[in-house]
């Protein structure tokens, strides 16, 4: 479902007068459902720092002599910001593979103080090859290696995104279509809140419990859970 199909859903289930034809121009309680909706989820990719469907991957080759690179140039201009790198990609793989070689090896993030004192503090002279750390400048993103490229290396990283934002009748959420219906339920809730309309936050609360519990199983697989024997 798109933005528009969405909030018709949402129209639907709240009982509300009115049929909403666009939610580029809403009016009165169209209004209320449209910003419901695009509230609703923005706060669910909000809840988790590690959803899968929020989870991209980027490439891209060093520039000899270089050991720092702005986001902007490694990313472009995405649609949507890349992520929190200072407290997100710390937990993702980074990965670089050897120019000459061929070999791929990961990188270990590090947080940016203590990268700092190490590498930045002073002028440090940076070891020229493939690197072994990374960090990212928690102001402005801008990425720094703990060595001086000797050759175009190639860095690869996996990354969380940013809350995307619905705008469009047209938009669609970046959530698997099979669970689009929990915005639907999400934002039926924020209607129901704002309306103070206990009846009607009860009315779906079973099935929105359910496919949220749908939701939470199939995206937050628990990757970086470790288990270990009792005995």
């Amino acid at each position: 479902m798109n933005f528009l199909d969405i909030c018709k859903e949402v129209d639907r289930m709240s009982g509300l007068q009115g049929e909403i034809v666009s939610v580029e121009a809403p009016v009165a309680a169209q209004a209320v459902i449209v910003q419901s909706v695009r509230d609703a989820w923005i706060d669910l990719q909000s809840d988790r720092l590690y959803w899968t469907f929020m989870r991209r991957s980027i490439s891209f080759s060093m520039t000899v002599g270089e050991s720092s690179y702005n986001i902007a140039t490694v990313f472009g201009n995405p649609v949507n910001d890349f992520g929190r790198w200072d407290t997100r990609v710390g937990r993702v793989g980074w990965y670089v593979t050897d120019a000459t070689t061929g070999q791929t090896t990961a990188i270990r993030f590090l947080p940016f103080g203590f990268f700092r004192h190490r590498y930045l503090v002073g002028g440090a002279d940076l070891d020229s090859g493939p690197p072994t750390y990374i960090t990212a400048d928690p102001v402005d993103g801008t990425l720094y290696f703990s060595s001086k490229a000797d050759a175009m290396h190639t860095i690869s990283a996996d990354y969380y995104m940013e809350p995307q934002i619905l705008r469009l009748n047209v938009d669609v959420p970046i959530l698997p279509s099979r669970f689009h219906k929990v915005l639907a339920y999400k934002g039926l809730e924020y209607v129901a809140g704002h309306y103070t309309n206990y009846g009607l936050f009860t009315a779906y609360a079973t099935p929105a419990a359910k496919m949220h519990g749908q939701l939470y199983r199939d995206q937050l697989p628990g990757e970086y859970v470790v288990q270990h024997p009792i005995a």
